[in-house]
């Protein structure tokens, strides 16, 4: 039996026990049994059969099997050969159709390394332009033979990827070292000893071999690793600045070589990688992103495959703030990054901000709040900025009892453009927390954050923590008494430093005693009140530079808030109504009684004069009516039920606020105010065909043929799982209500904290968290989706091969 796909294709033969007739009869049947429901559409039906033919004399399938050692490819009449320099193993052969065949000898050992790697290329033409004389070239019948020489890493089973560039020279895409020096362990590979990656994935980057006589320490995908999941070629090599570029024809992984085979895969990462691997056996002259697609779709996402209408786009998922791997931190020396905000600038400028959570992934510990901005929409981004990261305690252990309390915390930011202004200045809002465990630090008795004097707000200071002795900041950082009295002291409350990491510093003449914000182990007499705080930034030239964070609390907070911080994601500027112009971010309060037991409340924070000034309107939760008749207040409140917290405000044209809020409902709340987010109607609506997985969300507004809709992006569950992400679109009915149109499946696994945002007419996008097993908490990704894709049905079904491929482990160990 054959089975073709296209020209050329792999034959398989295999020469034991089992015959290959009886083994692909029973790999169908295996695969029908174990899938007795499954019930595949006609034009899944027509796709296969116009990609498969079958004869009774060989074997021609998908290779899942680890087994397979060697892949040969061709590119129109040139060829690149994987060969063996003993006499057992693959032997490859040319075929009248031009179909490749590779006969698997069971003689070829797995248990001894393999013998050098040898790439072929056929042609004079392709060896002038290659140009490799340094790799140790040889050329036997008129062929040049690239020799990669092998690895003396004795840990882990070595892949490698080869990559070849029609009309140009030979490059790995996305390549890595296996170790820079002996101790360090970094691999694509398993050590499965130590239960650890080699290189993490976080590694992986562009680099050109050329001239490179040590390219045994490489390793390449052949394609970006998204595009594996996605199905996409996404970005390519440029030599030209050592980036990735956009387009490029004629490049595919070509094989990979075993080295050991101690090591055993698993995940399904290395699933994917694996499948696209063995299965990418076309020939394709002039490669370009259709027939890769039209290649890959049949294997490489073995979970689940997307069948996208008409015109429907979903695009792969890029990664612009990547964590680490496996516990330990990236190139970057950071654990992973978490909250992301996304803003479509008037210019046209993207800017992703996030908290850079350097040490781990919870809510305290070295955190900055960091930007990178894209001028395309996402396929590029710049550097990545900070905008403050506050200095650590050098007193406090990095690691104190497990945790790392011994830094002052910034995060959960949200960005928003002050679209009615001249300057169009942008504004980052964000918590500040001094040093501790962020909310939980918070002191369990009230201490006073501010003094005011002469219409004025003063931070105040607690002296040694004497509360009777409260010392206060006053005009250019000098520390007054507690008589109201200019002492020797002043603090460091604003900076030109690029970070801002020095606010807080407190000197008495010129001598550094410490820093306000320290509570333990403190050189300073002083600290701040041990609460949270709400601070600002701004931008005035489109997110490239960032002003020193100015503290606004002392106007926000009311009598009875124990907490009060930001809803992170976005704000927006109302453009309708009698508040027109007026900034609004989302915010939520706990009170002293209960705290994040049964008091959180989602709540509205705002500016009417471009941000010199700032207010908080009431909370959803103040003197609301529930269906039993008791009536609750955020400041007294003690029900878990009812709590309300992250929120994200749109306005609709008819002026109403509309409140998406997470909740402990299970299902989306939204609430609604008339006055510009100063109060709120008793009724909040729950809309039971939305789940809500109580994790934060994102919701815009925006109209396409003059009919107004909303996008809400959120995880899926089940239950407060934070997996699966959905974008979901909602018409706007005439009395503000919705009608929920497509709920749409755009990320598996992982999906938590995310932004979303309209980048033109027809598309969206959105920024969120997620990992892969492998991944620390979290890698921030970004994805395009466009109206046809949110405006008609998507249906979530595998594949023929896709299904078989997962049962594929178990037919190898029915054989065996």
């Amino acid at each position: 039996m054959t089975l073709t796909f296209g020209k050329p294709s792999i034959t398989i033969r295999r020469l034991g026990v089992i015959t290959s007739t009886y083994m692909m009869l029973g790999f169908i049947l295996l695969c029908g049994l174990l899938h007795p429901s499954t019930i595949y559409s006609e034009e899944i039906k027509s796709d296969i059969n116009s990609f498969i033919s079958i004869d009774d004399e060989k074997t021609t399938a998908p290779i899942f099997d680890s087994t397979l050692d060697k892949l040969t490819n061709s590119i129109g009449e040139r060829q690149l050969e994987l060969d063996s320099d003993t006499s057992d193993g693959l032997i490859v052969d040319d075929q009248k159709d031009k179909d490749m065949v590779v006969v698997l000898d069971d003689s070829d050992s797995q248990e001894k390394l393999s013998p050098p790697l040898k790439a072929e290329i056929a042609t004079e033409e392709n060896r002038k332009q290659a140009n490799l004389a340094e790799l140790n070239a040889t050329q036997p019948n008129n062929r040049t033979t690239y020799i990669i020489p092998e690895s003396n890493h004795s840990i882990a089973e070595q892949q490698r990827f080869l990559i070849e560039s029609k009309g140009s020279s030979v490059a790995l895409l996305n390549s890595a070292e296996f170790r820079k020096t002996a101790g360090e362990d970094r691999g694509f590979e398993r050590d499965k000893l130590r239960s650890l990656d080699i290189i993490p994935k976080g590694d992986l980057s562009t680099s050109n071999v050329i001239g490179n006589t040590d390219i045994a320490s490489q390793i390449s995908l052949g394609f970006k690793k998204n595009a594996i999941q996605e199905h996409h070629l996404t970005k390519t090599f440029s030599q030209k600045d050592g980036k990735l570029s956009s387009a490029i024809e004629g490049m595919l992984a070509i094989g990979k070589e075993k080295v050991e085979k101690e090591i055993k895969y698993s995940g399904n990462l290395w699933q994917k990688l694996k499948a696209k691997a063995h299965c990418l056996v076309c020939c394709v002259d002039n490669l370009n992103f259709k027939d890769i697609k039209s290649y890959f779709q049949y294997y490489c996402h073995l979970n689940h495959q997307l069948k996208l209408p008409k015109g429907a786009i979903l695009s792969a998922k890029t990664e612009v703030y990547r964590g680490g791997d496996f516990g330990r931190k990236n190139k970057d020396n950071v654990f992973g990054y978490r909250i992301p905000s996304l803003l479509k600038t008037e210019k046209g400028t993207l800017l992703a901000g996030a908290d850079e959570r350097i040490e781990q992934a919870c809510d305290w510990g070295n955190i900055g709040m960091v930007i990178r901005r894209s001028e395309d929409d996402g396929v590029t981004w710049g550097k990545r900025e900070t905008i403050v990261n506050l200095r650590n305690n050098p007193r406090v252990p990095l690691v104190t009892s497990g945790d790392y309390s011994g830094s002052p915390i910034n995060m959960d930011m949200a960005l928003v453009q002050d679209t009615s202004s001249k300057t169009k200045r942008i504004f980052s809002i964000y918590d500040m927390f001094p040093e501790g465990r962020g909310v939980i630090s918070i002191a369990n008795t009230p201490e006073k954050e501010y003094t005011q004097i002469g219409g004025q707000s003063y931070l105040n200071l607690y002296n040694n923590g004497k509360k009777s002795k409260v010392f206060t900041i006053r005009d250019k950082g000098i520390v007054y008494n507690f008589k109201g009295k200019k002492t020797d002291y002043h603090v460091i409350t604003e900076t030109t430093k690029s970070d801002h990491s020095n606010l807080g510093d407190i000197y008495k003449g010129k001598q550094l005693l410490g820093n306000i914000y320290f509570t333990k182990h403190k050189t300073s007499p002083f600290r701040l009140a041990k609460s949270s705080y709400v601070w600002m930034s701004y931008s005035d030239d489109d997110g490239r530079t960032w002003s020193s964070p100015r503290d606004i609390t002392a106007s926000l907070r009311q009598k009875g808030m124990k907490f009060l911080g930001i809803g992170p994601g976005k704000g927006i500027v109302l453009k309708w109504g009698p508040h027109a112009g007026r900034i609004i971010i989302p915010a939520y309060s706990t009170n002293w009684k209960s705290h994040l037991r049964g008091s959180q409340s989602s709540r509205l924070i705002y500016s009417d004069d471009h941000g010199k000034t700032w207010h908080t309107g009431k909370a959803v939760n103040d003197n609301r009516v529930l269906s039993n008749g008791e009536k609750i207040h955020s400041l007294t409140m003690d029900n878990k039920k009812e709590q309300n917290t992250e929120s994200v405000p749109v306005q609709l044209k008819n002026g109403d606020i509309k409140l998406f809020m997470r909740n402990l409902t299970g299902n989306l709340e939204v609430a609604t105010s008339k006055d510009g987010g100063e109060s709120w109607q008793n009724h909040v609506k729950r809309y039971k065909e939305v789940h809500d997985a109580y994790v934060q969300l994102s919701a815009i507004r925006f109209e396409h043929d003059k009919k107004e809709y909303i996008l809400l992006v959120n995880a899926n569950g089940p239950g407060k799982k934070r997996q699966d992400g959905y974008a979901r679109l909602a018409q706007v009915n005439r009395n503000g209500s919705f009608k929920w149109l497509y709920h749409h499946h755009i990320q598996d696994g992982s999906f938590a904290y995310n932004s979303v945002q309209q980048l033109n007419n027809d598309q969206f996008g959105v920024l969120y968290e997620h990992r892969e097993k492998h991944q620390n908490s979290f890698t921030l990704n970004y994805k395009v989706f466009n109206w046809s894709f949110l405006s008609q049905n998507t249906e979530k079904q595998g594949t023929l091969w896709e299904k078989m491929a997962a049962n594929w482990h178990v037919l190898f160990k029915f054989y065996l």
